[in-house]
C-alpha cells in the first residue's frame, strides 16, 4: 500500500461519493507471496509450534479484550504457541493464563528477546513502549502487527499539527513505521491516522465493540423511561429524517434530530424503526447499522453488498433497491404501517444475528493476516488455514459478570501513553522541519590519515617537551617540604578518581585470567543480555559505533568484509569467530577461548557464576588432553514441540536448514577435498549424545584457529556452491525469508560438532545452571568411525597455504572468491616475500643513515654541549 492509498470519488460514481481507504499494495504483495498455499504442498519436516508474543495493554474485561481474547484463542486453535505479555493488571488475567500460560508483566525498563517469537502481536495504543526495543537490532527484523481499535489518538494528531508539536507526530510516525502492519476493526479510523500512514495501514472488519455497547446501554436504561423524557407515547412511531418524514405525511413539529457527536445510544434504543441510507458502497458493514441491529431495532438498508452478504431481507432486516425510488417507498412503507408481530420477529432476528454476524471473517480475516506477515522458519509446524477453524463467534464468556457501564469500557485517558509522551514532550516543542534540516546538514568530519600522523607529530613533540621541563625542573634547587606536606599531598593524591583511560577494576581482574569467553551481539538491543563480568568481552557485529562497554571488539574494523551487510547477514555469529581470529596475537592473550551467543541469556543457557566458577576450575586443574567444553544443546525437544521424538545430528541439521543440510554438506566437503563422485563425503555422526549449538563453547586457542582454517575452507566451498547455482543469491538452506538472508548460520552454528568428533577432540557437556560435567562421544568408542584424515592439522595447513600462493599469484579458483576475505592470507611464499621486503627497507633505511652523516660532515654541523661538566 502506497501512503496516500485513500480513494476519492471513482469516475462514474455520483457526487457525495466519501474517500475509501484501499491498501492496494499490500493486497498485491499478499496476492504474489499467496499465503501459506504454496508451502503447504511443499515437503517440510517441522518439529514445533510458531511462537507469537502478544502484548496486551491492559488484562481488564472490556470488548476491545473480547475481540482480542477471541483472536488469540483462535490462534492457538490453528497452532500457534503463544506468549502473552501485559502492560496493566485486570479482572481478566484468569482468562488470559488459561491461553498463554504464565503472562509476564512488562514496564519501560523490560527487555525481552524478541528473536524467540515468529510475531509480534500489539494490542492497542499502550503497547508503544515496547516498539522502542523492537525498532533496534538484533529485533527490527521480528514481524509486527499493531492492532489500534483507539482513536484518541487519530483525534489529537490535527491538533498538533495546529499547535506545531510536530515531534510528537514525528516519535508516533517512527512508531508506526515500525510495524510490519498496522490493523484497523474499520475503514473510517485509518482516516484519522493519515499523518501517520507509511503505507503499513490495513483493515480487518469486524468487533464486538458495538454490540457490547448496545447490551451495556440496553442494560441500565429503559426504553419506555426514554421515550416519556424525550415526549415520546408508547404508541408514537420514532420518524429519524425530516424528508422522509414530510414525504409519508407525518405532521409537522413531530421530528427531532439526534446528531451522531450526541447521546447515539439513546436514539437508537427509543427508536422502532432505524433507516440506514448511504450513497456510496460502503467497505466495511457499518457500525452504527450493527449497533442498531443490536438494540433489537427494525432496520431498513440499501442492498450495499456488505448490508447483503450478512442481513437476509425481510428476515433480518429490510433491504430496499438503492438505485428505484419505488423499491424504497415499498419496503419503508410495509415497515412503518404497522409494528406488527412479523416485523418484532425480523428484528428479533435481527438482534441475533448481530451479536456474532462479523466474528467469522473477523477471526478467518486475521489467520490470512498472519499467514502473510509471519515467517516461518523451516523448523516450524505451519498453522491450519482459517477455513477449518469452528470458532464462529465472539467468546462472550470472557465477559461473563461484566455489567459495567460502557463508558468505563475504555481505556482511562489519564494513564494513556497518547498523553505521557505529551507530557514528556512537552519541553521540546520542535518543528519536524527544523529537526530535519538541523539532521541533513550535519556531517561527520572523520580523521584522514594525514590528520592521524598530525596527531603523532604533536604527541612527540608535546612528549620531547615535558621530558625537558622535568630534567630542568630536577636541576633546579628546591627547598625540602616537611612530612606534614608529603603526608597531605600523597592523602590528596589517594582520592582522585580514575580517568577514562585508567583501567578500572574489572579489567585488572583479567589480568592472569585462564580464559576469555567472547559475547557475540548484533546491535543496541542485546546490550540487556550481554554479560559484564572479567570473564567476558563483548562481540559487536553492527557497523554502528555505539558500543555496549569501553572494552567491546568490532568485529567489522577487526575484518573488512563484515562491513559488507550480505557477508554479515550470511555468516551471522561466525562473522564475530573470523574477527577474533584475525591476527588474534593482538587482542587474545589467554591460554582458553570462549563464545557465548547473547541469545543464550535469552533462551535461559547462558552460564551461572556457579558454571562460570566450574569451567575456570576445571580448565585450571584438567589440563591433559584437547577438550571442547560446550553448554548449550542442540535440542529441538521444547514445550512447543509436537510429539516427543529424538533426532541425531544430521536429522537436527536438516530440520534447520529446509530439508538440504546433508546434500550442501557433502557437496560443500565434497568440493573441499576433491573427493570423487562415487565415494560418500557426508562425515558420520553418532545417533546418541548431545552437540553444540548458538556457538557456544570453549576450547585451547591453537585448538580455535585450528578450527577457522578448517572452517574458513568450508565457507569458502559452500559459497561455491552458492555462487554457482542456477538461481542468483538462492539460499536451499533457508525456507523463510530471513532463513536465506542468513543462509549460512546455521550450518556453521553445527559445523563446530563435525569438526570436533572427526578431530578427536574430546567433548564434554556443561550444565549451564549446576555447572555439572558429562563427556559426550568419548573418543574410545569412536575409533574406526572417525574421518581423521580429512582433519589432520597438517593437510589443512598444506591445504591452507596452497589456497593463499593462489591469493598472492592472483590464480583464483573461481570467481568470487570468499576464501582471502574471511582472515589472514599467508604462507612460505608470502612469509619470503616480507621476509625480503624487510631487508630492503633495512638497507634503505641504512643508506639514508649514512647519507645524513656525510652531510652533516660536510657541512661542519656540530652538536654544541648543553652546559659545562665540572669535575671535583
Amino acid at each position: 500500500m502506497e501512503r496516500g492509498a485513500y480513494m476519492g470519488r471513482r469516475e462514474g460514481e455520483p457526487y457525495g461519493s466519501v474517500v475509501r481507504f484501499l491498501p492496494s499494495d499490500i493486497l498485491r504483495r499478499f496476492d504474489e507471496q499467496g499465503g501459506l498455499d504454496r508451502i503447504r504442498s511443499e515437503l517440510r519436516v517441522g518439529v514445533r509450534l510458531p511462537r507469537l508474543a502478544i502484548v496486551l495493554g491492559t488484562m481488564e474485561k472490556d470488548s476491545p479484550s473480547l475481540l482480542l481474547f477471541t483472536l488469540v484463542k483462535s490462534f492457538k486453535e490453528l497452532g500457534y504457541h503463544l506468549t502473552v505479555f501485559a502492560l496493566k493488571d485486570g479482572k481478566a488475567r484468569p482468562h488470559w493464563e488459561q491461553i498463554g500460560g504464565q503472562i509476564s508483566m512488562l514496564n519501560r525498563d523490560s527487555y525481552v528477546d524478541w528473536s524467540i517469537f515468529e510475531g509480534v502481536i500489539l494490542s492497542s495504543l499502550e503497547a508503544r513502549i515496547t516498539i522502542s526495543s523492537l525498532m533496534q537490532e538484533p529485533f527490527d527484523y521480528v514481524p509486527v502487527i499493531w492492532i489500534i481499535q483507539e482513536g484518541v489518538l487519530g483525534e489529537r494528531l490535527s491538533l498538533y499539527k495546529e499547535m506545531g508539536r510536530q515531534l510528537i507526530i514525528s516519535e508516533w510516525r517512527k512508531a508506526f513505521n515500525r510495524a510490519d502492519i498496522v490493523v484497523f476493526p474499520d475503514s473510517s479510523l485509518p482516516m484519522l491516522y493519515t499523518a501517520l500512514d507509511a503505507g503499513n495501514f490495513f483493515v480487518v472488519s469486524g468487533s464486538p465493540v458495538d454490540v457490547w455497547a448496545a447490551e451495556s446501554y440496553a442494560s441500565s436504561h429503559s426504553k419506555i423511561q426514554l421515550r416519556r423524557d424525550d415526549g415520546f407515547d408508547e404508541d408514537d412511531l420514532v420518524v429519524v429524517d425530516s424528508d422522509i418524514a414530510s414525504r409519508f405525511g407525518f405532521p409537522k413539529g413531530c421530528v427531532k434530530h439526534y446528531g451522531l457527536d450526541g447521546n447515539v445510544n439513546k436514539a437508537l434504543l427509543i427508536a422502532d424503526i432505524v433507516l440506514y441510507v448511504s450513497f456510496h458502497d460502503e467497505q466495511t458493514f457499518p457500525p452504527l447499522l450493527a449497533r442498531a441491529m443490536s438494540f433489537g431495532v427494525l432496520v431498513v438498508a440499501p442492498d450495499l453488498t456488505v448490508i447483503k452478504r450478512y442481513v437476509t431481507n425481510e428476515v433480518d432486516g429490510f433491504i430496499f433497491q438503492s438505485s428505484d425510488p419505488k423499491s424504497f417507498s415499498t419496503i419503508f412503507s410495509l415497515a412503518i404501517a404497522e409494528i406488527n408481530a412479523f416485523n418484532r420477529t425480523v428484528a428479533t432476528s435481527g438482534k441475533l444475528l448481530s451479536r456474532n454476524m462479523l466474528a467469522q471473517d473477523c477471526i478467518i480475516g486475521y489467520a490470512k493476516l498472519l499467514e502473510n506477515v509471519v515467517q516461518f522458519p523451516s523448523d516450524t509446524v505451519l498453522p491450519d488455514p482459517g477455513s477449518k477453524l469452528q470458532l464462529n463467534k465472539w467468546e462472550w464468556d470472557f465477559l461473563e459478570g461484566e455489567t459495567e457501564p460502557i463508558h468505563r469500557q475504555v481505556f482511562s485517558e489519564t494513564s494513556s501513553i497518547v498523553y505521557i509522551i505529551e507530557e514528556e514532550l512537552a519541553d521540546k516543542n520542535i518543528s519536524e522541519d527544523a529537526f530535519t534540516n538541523q539532521s541533513e546538514t550535519l556531517v561527520f568530519d572523520y580523521p584522514s590519515d594525514s590528520d592521524w600522523e598530525d596527531v603523532r607529530e604533536m604527541e612527540f613533540s608535546e612528549d620531547i617537551e615535558t621530558l625537558e621541563i622535568q630534567e630542568l625542573a630536577e636541576r633546579t634547587e628546591r627547598p625540602s617540604e616537611s612530612w606534614e606536606d608529603v603526608y597531605s599531598k600523597s592523602r590528596k593524591a589517594s582520592k582522585i578518581k580514575f580517568g577514562d583511560d585508567e583501567r578500572d577494576d574489572e579489567e585488572l581482574e583479567k589480568v592472569g585470567q585462564y580464559v576469555s569467553i567472547y559475547e557475540i551481539y548484533s546491535g543496541a538491543g542485546a546490550w540487556p543480555f550481554l554479560h559484564h563480568s572479567a570473564l567476558y568481552r563483548a562481540v559487536s557485529l553492527s557497523k554502528d559505533a555505539k558500543e555496549s562497554r569501553v572494552d567491546d571488539v568490532r568485529a567489522v574494523l577487526r575484518l573488512s568484509f563484515l562491513n559488507i551487510t550480505y557477508y554479515r547477514d550470511l555468516l551471522c555469529e561466525y562473522g564475530g569467530m573470523l574477527a577474533i581470529a584475525n591476527k588474534s596475537n593482538s587482542i587474545h592473550k589467554t591460554p582458553w577461548i570462549g563464545f557465548q551467543s547473547w541469545r543464550t541469556a535469552g533462551r535461559k543457557v547462558s552460564l551461572t557464576i556457579e558454571a562460570e566458577r566450574t569451567l575456570e576450575q576445571t580448565l585450571r586443574t584438567e589440563t591433559e588432553g584437547d577438550v571442547f567444553y560446550y553448554w548449550a544443546r542442540a535440542d529441538l525437544g521444547t514445550k512447543d514441540t509436537k510429539g516427543n521424538y529424538t533426532y541425531d545430528f544430521w536429522s537436527i541439521c536438516d530440520i534447520l536448514n529446509n530439508g538440504h543440510c546433508r546434500d550442501v554438506f557433502e557437496d560443500a566437503f565434497r568440493l573441499m577435498y576433491g573427493i570423487p563422485s562415487g565415494v560418500s563425503a557426508l562425515p558420520p555422526m553418532p545417533s546418541s549424545g548431545h552437540w553444540s549449538a548458538l556457538n557456544s563453547w570453549v576450547m585451547p586457542t591453537p585448538s580455535f584457529l585450528e578450527f577457522i582454517m578448517f572452517s574458513r575452507m568450508f565457507l569458502d566451498s559452500l559459497d561455491s556452491l552458492n555462487s554457482n547455482s542456477s538461481v542468483p543469491n538462492s539460499c536451499l538452506l533457508g525456507s523463510s525469508k530471513l532463513e536465506k538472508k542468513q543462509c549460512y548460520c546455521r550450518v556453521l552454528e553445527l559445523l563446530v560438532n563435525v569438526w570436533a568428533y572427526h578431530s578427536a577432540r574430546k567433548m564434554v557437556y556443561l550444565d549451564p545452571q549446576s555447572g555439572k560435567v558429562r563427556e559426550q562421544h568419548p573418543v574410545e568408542q569412536r575409533r574406526g568411525l572417525m574421518w581423521l584424515k580429512y582433519f589432520d592439522f597438517a593437510l589443512l595447513r598444506s591445504m591452507d597455504e596452497d589456497l593463499a600462493e593462489a591469493t598472492e599469484d592472483r590464480v583464483y579458483p573461481r570467481k568470487g572468491f570468499l576464501w582471502p576475505l574471511t582472515g589472514e592470507v599467508y604462507c612460505q611464499l608470502i612469509q619470503e616475500k616480507e621476509k625480503e621486503l624487510r631487508y630492503r627497507l633495512k638497507r634503505e633505511k641504512s643508506r639514508k643513515d649514512k647519507e645524513k652523516q656525510l652531510e652533516r660532515k660536510r657541512t661542519g654541523r656540530i652538536q654544541k654541549p648543553l652546559d659545562k661538566i665540572i669535575i671535583i
